[in-house]
Formats: C-alpha cells, structure tokens, sequence
C-alpha cells in the first residue's frame, strides 16, 4: 500500500535551513532542561519497577519510605499519586538499566531510508548524491507515512484514553515519533549529504581536479 507515488520533493533544496532549525530546537530543550528546571523522569526513561499503590487511608510517605528502605530499597522514589485523602501513592525503583524505545525507532526509521539510498547509489551511478538523497527519501515516503501515522494512532490512543498512569509513557512516545521521523528527513539526511561532499567522493574527485597542472597555450 502506497499512500504517495511518483513524488518529486526536493528535501535537500533546503538543508541549511533545517539543520539550522534542527540545532535551534536542539538549543532551545538543552535550556529548557538544564537551566529552567528539572526532569523528573518517568520509569520509561531511567528503567527499573514502577508501583501504584492505594491504601485505605491516608499513609505518611516519611513511614513508608522506612518500609521501603528494610525492604532493599534505599534509592526508591515516593511520591503521592493522585488526591491524598485516597491514599494513593508512586513508587519508583530503580532494579535494571533500559535503553530508550525511542532511540531504536529513530535509528531504524534513519536505517531504512540510507538503506535505500545505498541501493540507489548501485543503480543510478550517473546521479549526483543531492539527487539520489532526494529520490530515496520520495520513495520511503509513503513507508514512512505509513509507519509514523499507525505508530501515532496507537499512542495517540493511550495518550487520550490510557489514565494517568500511562499518559505522561504515551506523550513521550508521541513527541518521540514525531521527532524521530522528522530527524530521518531533515536531520540524518543533510548531515549525510555535508559530509559527502566535504569528505567523500565528490571532495576527492574536486581536489585530485584542483591537483592536476593546466595546459596553457604556450606549453
């Protein structure tokens, strides 16, 4: 199934500009993170068990942290888990390091589109690499439409009907898969043609041309 067919778009026209854009997104959530407060990272992010627990009265957090800490727990985050009165409390226990479901989603999207342009590269050796970049991202459009939309209306489900509990894993996955496809286009894609024409085949061939003596008239 193919939503796009025959797609002439030309994303390297204006690669300076996303990767201008790109790096001041970039800037903008190192200060948001760093300099304006502080994260407080879901278990999606820092790995280990997450509980949800809910007493029938109210439970002092000092006392139950003393729980947790006779339990093995020491490190353990507590934290009061919607209205107090219920009772409701979050445990947070750091127990295995997990890498990020997003970094392998980014990087596989980015695998299948260079995939194709490798194959693009064996096929049409007349093509410059700005041309063949620009025919291989037209031609993993519609899997990358595809893919990103089904992706998005799975999360977008969890982030609408999930609860609490599941709300802030599915607005992470959300913002996650928007980011991830864009930096496949206009973040991986640009830096690849930069650095093929600053270093790769293009540059070599420029500089032995640069290298070779011209023949004047009167030699």
């Amino acid at each position: 199934m193919e939503f796009f067919r025959d797609t002439d778009i030309q994303f390297m026209r204006h690669r300076y500009r996303w990767l201008i854009l790109s790096a001041a997104f970039v800037l903008l959530s190192v200060f948001a993170v760093f300099v304006r407060g502080h994260l407080n990272l879901g278990i999606d992010f820092t790995g280990g068990t997450e509980l949800t627990l809910k007493f029938r009265s109210e439970l002092e957090i000092q006392r139950l942290r003393e729980i947790v800490a006779a339990a093995g727990f020491g490190d353990a985050q507590i934290q009061s888990f919607g209205d107090t009165e219920n009772g409701e409390v979050l445990i947070k226990a750091p127990t295995v390091a997990a890498f990020l479901t997003l970094v392998g989603y980014s990087v596989n999207d980015s695998v299948v589109v260079f995939d194709r342009v490798r194959e693009n590269l064996r096929q049409r050796r007349s093509r410059s690499f700005e041309e063949t970049i620009n025919l291989s991202l037209n031609q993993t459009l519609s899997r990358t439409a595809i893919t990103s939309g089904s992706t998005l209306l799975a999360v977008g489900s969890l982030l609408a009907l999930g609860g609490d509990v599941l709300r802030g894993f599915a607005f992470i996955l959300t913002v996650g898969v928007i980011v991830g496809t864009y930096s496949s286009i206009f973040v991986a894609s640009p830096f690849a043609l930069l650095w093929e024409q600053r270093f790769g085949r293009e540059a070599r061939s420029r500089r032995k041309e640069s290298k070779v003596p011209r023949r004047t008239a009167f030699d």
